[in-house]
C-alpha cells in the first residue's frame, strides 16, 4: 500500500514539531532561527536522524554541531 502524499507530509510536520518538543523539554526555548529551519525541513528521513541526535545530545550546540543547523 503507497501512502498519500498528503498522510506523508503530515508525518513530517508532526515529526518537526515533535522535534521541537524535545528540544525545548531538554534545553529550554528554541532559537526562532533553528525552529524555523526544523519546521522548514521536508524529509522525514532527515527529521528521523535530527530526532535521535536530539535525544542523545548534551547541549543544544552539541544538537546543533550534530545536524549542522
Amino acid at each position: 500500500m503507497r501512502q498519500s502524499e498528503q498522510v506523508l507530509e503530515w508525518k513530517t510536520e508532526e515529526r518537526a514539531e515533535s522535534l521541537v518538543d524535545v528540544l525545548e523539554l531538554k534545553f529550554g526555548p528554541v532559537p526562532a532561527d533553528l525552529a524555523s529551519a526544523i519546521r522548514a525541513t521536508t524529509d522525514f528521513g532527515k527529521l528521523r536522524q535530527w530526532l535521535a541526535s536530539a535525544v542523545s545530545a548534551l547541549s543544544l550546540d552539541a544538537f546543533r554541531a550534530d545536524t549542522q543547523l
